[in-house]
């Protein structure tokens, strides 16, 4: 066997041992939004980080919070909301999902309260769209739904920089505000070792390649 070969064998041996090697859960990154809730019970402020490892997501424009209703949630007790349009027609309401490194999928379940809807995009590093979604009203009466309730979204569509969550209201809101809520959300990111030795296998096969 020459020694170009010999080197090719080993960096895809070595680069499938890496992935291999790599634990199945090890590029998702989730919450159901229960760590972000204030322990003093009341809605956490706009911003926070979900961090595990290497892997972030920084969600802006909305809140978490947790009203109680045990049939509300998908996974109890916590939730996203985006505020939409509301009395006058202010608005819109816009929740952004940014990811520290890209994603290759994700997925939530969203639901929409009033009588307005809701567009979640997939974006990628350039802000353009890659995947969209619409998400109808749900009428909250008392303690119990009645429509659709939680529509589970999935973007599977790689290269995903950031999720956007536009709530705009109907045209003509009588009562503010009309609201977007997300629970349930996971992204998968890939770990960064196994891109890493991946790549030096190949910079292996070119030196090989050279010597010969």
């Amino acid at each position: 066997m020459t020694r170009l070969k010999r080197a090719i064998v080993l960096a895809v041996a070595g680069g499938l041992l890496a992935w291999a090697a790599v634990p199945a859960q090890a590029g998702v990154i989730e919450t159901s939004f229960t760590e972000f809730l204030s322990p003093s019970g009341s809605n956490t402020p706009t911003d926070f980080t979900l961090q595990s490892g290497s892997k972030t997501a920084r969600f802006t424009g909305g809140e978490a919070l947790t009203l109680g209703l045990p049939d509300f949630y998908n996974s109890p007790p916590a939730a996203w909301r985006i505020d939409g349009a509301g009395a006058g027609g202010f608005g819109p309401g816009v929740g952004v999902i940014e990811f520290g490194r890209l994603a290759v999928s994700a997925q939530l379940f969203a639901l929409n309260t009033g009588n307005g809807q809701a567009t979640i995009n997939s974006l990628d590093a350039l802000g353009a769209v890659l995947e969209s979604f619409t998400v109808v009203n749900t009428d909250l009466i008392g303690d119990d739904f009645s429509g659709p309730g939680f529509q589970l979204i999935q973007f599977t569509t790689p290269g995903i920089a950031s999720i956007q969550i536009v709530n705009s209201g109907p045209a003509d809101p009588p009562n503010p505000p009309y609201t977007t809520f997300i629970d349930s959300f996971s992204a998968e990111i890939p770990a960064p070792g196994t891109l890493f030795l991946l790549g030096a296998g190949l910079i292996g096969v070119g030196f090989a390649r050279r010597r010969v």
